[in-house]
């Protein structure tokens, strides 16, 4: 893909000279540049050597057009010679018989009359001309220009790259080109990149600070919430440790890939808490009145105020930082059972043991219904697995690190 366009410009130099200089100064040097797959040249006109044939000459000395281009390809290529050895080292041979000015191409021998060789320069007129052009490339007002566009290789770090860029640029416009031509840049996704970067940076710093409020407001401990948001830089580190082994890049689309699974993860949640509550108390166990109680609990102002509306602000929090909602989302269920626990009285230890084991079935159940739903898109290599396998892959591992954690680390914590 285009990642840097680059233009010629002279105020003394022909276009004939810039696309000359492009083509054998210019993208020979951007070449170099490590992770840059070509340079495509645009504009100028492309310099042609032409022989304008006399067909009275052709006649005159018994030549026809085959011979003419017959005689200019068999003098026009290169030749290999082998190798010459000396001792440890080996010199490669080749004789060089390229064409490269008009004199060259005015000294090939054609055939010859009477031990008189018939030259190329005797057959007609030897000028400088151009290819056919097909286009012109305009920029600010100037109605043919020179350019060329730089081909980024798939899997490079664009930043790298486009630094290397700037120092095979500089190095061209103080000494490589001549004094009064330079390179100017004209799309330079530099800026992109950075932008792109800061961007990511500043939504991931502003995440973790919501996702701490958030969690002191829930949890109502500031303690409980900075041990459930350790979850966050250490899933992270761990997503992207797998991203850097799978070689999936760190872009808007991998790191914004945790949005999905949030929902069922929330479902499952609710699911296994009353499943819970119904193996402690049996179905026959429920009375009337408490049949009347849940129902007639929904149309309580209480209910909206205490419940709708904190799910309400969760779920767009969770929209806009899907990420960091999969990293805490256990460590809360975790969290929050371990502080009901000591609110009954319980020693700090008897309860990190006793809540862990009792959170256990919910945490590992919602991370393993998330994980197994995005599993077949990160192992797909069919059509478009392209953009499925790094949104997939930040998504399980993420998962997985997250449970890793919530049930090792914030015991301990």
């Amino acid at each position: 893909m285009p990642w840097r366009r680059p233009t010629l410009e002279s105020p003394s130099r022909s276009q004939r000279e810039l696309r000359e200089l492009q083509r054998w100064v210019v993208a020979p040097t951007l070449r170099q540049v490590t992770g840059v797959a070509d340079i495509t040249n645009f504009g100028g006109e492309t310099t042609q050597f032409q022989l304008i044939l006399d067909p009275a000459r052709l006649i005159q000395y018994g030549v026809s057009l085959k011979d003419v281009t017959e005689a200019i390809t068999n003098n026009n290529s290169n030749a290999g010679g082998s190798m010459l050895v000396r001792g440890d080292q080996g010199f490669v041979v080749r004789g060089i018989g390229l064409i490269r000015n008009l004199e060259d191409l005015g000294n090939i021998v054609v055939s010859e009359q009477h031990g008189t060789p018939v030259f190329l320069r005797s057959l007609g007129t030897l000028q400088l001309g151009a290819l056919q052009r097909n286009g012109i490339l305009g920029k600010d007002g100037n109605p043919d220009g020179v350019s060329g566009i730089v081909l980024l290789l798939r899997g490079e770090n664009p930043s790298r790259v486009l630094d290397g860029l700037h120092e095979r640029v500089a190095a061209l416009n103080h000494g490589l080109l001549p004094a009064d031509v330079k390179v100017v840049p004209y799309l330079d996704r530099t800026d992109l990149v950075r932008t792109t970067l800061n961007t990511v940076s500043h939504t991931m710093v502003e995440g973790i600070g919501l996702v701490i409020i958030v969690l002191i407001l829930f949890l109502g401990s500031p303690r409980s919430a900075l041990i459930v948001a350790t979850v966050i830089p250490l899933s992270l580190l761990i997503a992207f440790i797998l991203m850097r082994m799978t070689n999936i890049p760190a872009n808007l689309l991998s790191l914004g890939a945790i949005d999905f699974g949030i929902i069922v993860d929330g479902a499952i949640v609710v699911m296994e808490s009353i499943l819970r509550r119904r193996e402690e108390r049996p179905q026959d166990e429920m009375t009337e009145g408490d049949a009347i109680s849940a129902t007639s609990l929904v149309a309580r102002p209480i209910f909206f105020a205490k419940i709708i509306i904190p799910i309400v602000l969760v779920l767009i929090f969770i929209l806009l930082y899907g990420a960091f909602g999969v990293a805490v989302q256990n460590g809360v269920i975790l969290v929050s059972g371990l502080n009901e626990l000591r609110k009954t009285g319980m020693p700090l230890a008897e309860a990190v043991a006793v809540g862990a084991m009792q959170r256990l079935r919910a945490v590992v159940l919602t991370a393993t219904v998330a994980a197994l739903g995005m599993l077949p898109a990160a192992l797909a290599h069919g059509i478009g697995s392209d953009v499925q396998r790094p949104l997939a892959t930040v998504v399980v591992g993420g998962l997985v690190s997250a449970t890793l954690l919530t049930l090792f680390v914030l015991p301990a914590l």
